[in-house]
């Protein structure tokens, strides 16, 4: 390809592209967003997956808009102070609509409250079989 025919379409991707990656706006932070999410529904899961540099793009943009609103650095910040297991079980609680009760490896409903509450401490710990 010569010089010129891939300045062309840099160019060309830049045009089309430029709302996603130098986000200014709340819209355009939804638009990214979106198109994050389908990216990655497209993409393998493979080292030499020729979406990478796109999805790389996509999330740097996203995260220099975050990094700039005060009220989603605020909620990052708060979202990275609650301990990981905290995050796994909250997460696994919503996407499967499940309960304290939901956990007996755990332990009973109220010991998995204190540990969700952050007043008891998750033994990560696992016996061998």
């Amino acid at each position: 390809m010569p010089q010129s025919a891939l300045m062309n379409a840099y160019h060309e991707f830049m045009d089309k592209a430029r709302p996603f990656l130098n986000i200014t706006n709340e819209d355009e932070y939804v638009a990214a967003l979106e198109a994050i999410e389908q990216v990655l529904e497209s993409s393998k899961d493979a080292s030499d997956d020729p979406m990478k540099p796109l999805i790389r793009m996509l999330c740097d943009a996203i995260a220099r808009y975050e990094s700039l609103d005060a009220e989603l650095a605020e909620f990052e910040a708060r979202a990275m102070s609650i301990p990981i297991h905290i995050s796994v079980l909250r997460v696994l609680m919503d996407q499967y609509t499940l309960t304290e009760s939901d956990f007996p490896e755990i332990g009973d409903r109220t010991i998995v409250s204190r540990i969700l509450a952050g007043q008891h401490a998750l033994n990560l710990t696992f016996p061998l079989s």
